[in-house]
């Protein structure tokens, strides 16, 4: 029962209300509101009840830190985390991290895994390499994972490559080789 409720059963058991009014009125048992009068007689005020269980490890400040840790770079692992907690000065275990995480209303995601070229993929970006005369092949096996996004950022970056090889005047040596760019 919460601080607020305590206080009103209190003021509304002083204004001269029975135990069983209020209780109907706060929506709690009639026992519940005489204990609660009870314990205001003997201490004078409304306490609050000692609480069992384990003492919470961090405190308030420390979970600030945490939430900083987190929005710093949302991609990072609970265990990465950990580590820049504990720089901070809070020895905790990476439960500990996920279960703050959680009351804090982080969700927990996954990465998401990114499909292998598949043969098909492989002849077709094959054949574009073909159909512009590139002598790229190599960078096909050696390259066995990437989005479509990045293959089209690493031909287009391959081909101002190329561009600029063509227009390099022919005195002066060639410094580009195509089989490192990423």
């Amino acid at each position: 029962m919460s601080l607020e409720t305590k206080e009103r059963i209190v003021k509304l058991l002083e204004e001269g209300n029975s135990s069983r009014m209020v209780a109907k009125d706060v929506g709690c048992s009639q026992s519940a509101v005489s204990k609660i009068w009870t314990k205001y007689k003997q201490h004078g005020m409304v306490v609050k009840a000692k609480r069992t269980g384990r003492p919470r490890k961090t405190s308030k400040r420390q979970d600030k830190q945490l939430k900083a840790i987190c929005l710093e770079n949302r991609k990072s692992t609970t265990k990465q985390m950990k580590h820049k907690w504990e720089e901070a000065g809070a020895n905790v275990c990476d439960r500990t991290v996920r279960n703050r995480l959680k009351e804090m209303g982080f969700q927990y995601r996954k990465a998401k895994r990114k499909p292998s070229l598949t043969p098909k993929h492989k002849r077709t970006r094959l054949q574009w390499a073909k159909e512009r005369g590139c002598s790229i092949m190599k960078c096909f096996t050696l390259m066995p994972r990437f989005s479509a996004e990045s293959f089209d950022t690493f031909f287009k970056a391959f081909e101002q490559t190329v561009r600029l090889a063509r227009d390099w005047p022919q005195s002066e040596p060639q410094y580009f080789d195509t089989q490192r760019i990423y």
